[in-house]
């Protein structure tokens, strides 16, 4: 994924529009400033679609959200990601997830490969391929989400409270 090593996905997530709903509005107010739902979806190496999860609330955080998925829940038991690791500049790094700045640090989520490594040349020359994954991940969600919005026009996206 975009040359970032011992790379399996990235993740991200992405506000789906919605009508304003009636019970507690404010909930699905986001912070781009209109109501939402969000839309945190996991793709592999091969930018292939693993995980969607939808339908938190626009005000809820990334890390929230994961929190509270089975992404979440397979990574904290070791069964997300696999359990090999590659020795790089005499660093053993193992097999993690890519995720923006929203998203906390975590041995099977970038913590192991940036919290071992010093800041120098090394770990700039990762940075720019560990964006390139990320955006790549989210161009892929925003083309779900135009599929989504196509397919169900905004004035469906009523929630059932």
């Amino acid at each position: 994924m975009g040359g970032f090593p011992q790379c399996f996905g990235a993740i991200d997530g992405s506000h789906i529009p919605i009508i304003t709903p009636t019970v507690d509005p404010l909930d699905y107010f986001n912070r781009k400033g209109f109501h939402s739902i969000v839309l945190q979806a996991l793709v592999d190496h091969e930018y292939k679609f693993m995980n969607i999860f939808v339908g938190w609330p626009g005000s809820c955080h990334d890390a929230h959200i994961l929190a509270n998925s089975t992404v979440f829940a397979k990574g904290e038991a070791g069964d997300l990601v696999p359990d090999t690791k590659l020795r790089i500049s005499g660093v053993d790094v193992p097999v993690v997830l890519l995720g923006d700045p929203a998203y906390p640090l975590l041995p099977w989520l970038n913590e192991t490969l940036y919290s071992h490594w010093p800041i120098n040349q090394r770990t700039k020359a990762i940075q720019l391929p560990a964006q390139q994954g990320t955006s790549g991940c989210g161009m892929h969600i925003r083309q779900l989400q135009l599929t989504i919005t196509s397919i169900h026009p905004l004035r469906s996206y009523h929630l059932l409270m």
